[in-house]
């Protein structure tokens, strides 16, 4: 069975690009394969993954649902960035991916015509879908998740604040009550994970409200600019 870290290098070599898997990626690899088996540490669902800028987040956000629609094509799924472009250009690379060749020899055919194709949706022949929005867009109609199903999608936030925005109180305010409002409620099943990978930016940015607010439900995995060598 292939896995995530097989299935990032793999996606480098595809496209001529080799990637180097560092300790921090394998980390990161192994907390989101927890997410799929449903077994973070202590009972948790969601995963919260901090790492700075220039470290693959976008990335990394592409072929776990990549990676995880390949294994589970009737899954559904919900992308949002800080801006609606931002998440287009995200859903936009994982369908054109999901198109290539060496995908579907690895996973099968995903799409075909009869599949919807929208600039923020697409659908998959198993009946999955991926979906993508702004953090202020509207995502009403839409949810993550299957029912009875041990992993059927997830919601991923990746960069929901820019980072102009963070010394503003208000802006702040605004994406975090739009999580507690709005995005929690996307969920299709008690079971539905929601991953937030993001820079931190501020000591009450998202990854703060969700540490104070909401930490028995998440797992925070904190990847650091400098290790504890002194390297970067």
């Amino acid at each position: 069975m292939i896995t995530l870290r097989d299935f990032f290098i793999l996606h480098g070599q595809a496209v001529g690009q080799e990637r180097t898997v560092k300790p921090f990626h394998d980390l990161i690899f192994t907390r989101l394969t927890q997410v799929i088996l449903g077994q973070l540490p202590n009972g948790k669902k969601n995963l919260s993954i901090s790492l700075p800028p220039r470290h693959g987040k976008t990335l990394i956000s592409q072929d776990f649902l990549l990676f995880t629609m390949g294994l589970f094509p009737n899954s559904n799924n919900i992308i949002i960035s800080y801006s609606s472009d931002l998440a287009l250009r995200t859903i936009s690379a994982v369908r054109n991916v999901i198109q290539e060749k060496w995908y579907t020899d690895l996973f099968g055919t995903l799409v075909d015509s009869s599949c919807i194709n929208k600039a923020d949706l697409f659908t998959t022949r198993m009946g999955g879908q991926l979906y993508s929005a702004g953090i202020g867009g509207g995502i009403a109609g839409y949810g993550a998740g299957v029912k009875n199903q041990a992993y059927g999608g997830c919601i991923i936030l990746d960069d929901v604040l820019k980072s102009q925005d963070a010394k503003s109180n208000t802006e702040r305010e605004k994406v975090n009550m739009l999580f507690t409002d709005s995005i929690i409620s996307r969920t299709n099943t008690s079971n539905t994970p929601i991953i937030l990978i993001m820079q931190r930016l501020h000591k009450y940015d998202l990854v703060g409200y969700l540490e104070e607010n909401f930490e028995d439900d998440w797992e925070f995995l904190q990847i650091p600019a400098i290790g504890n060598d002194g390297k970067a």
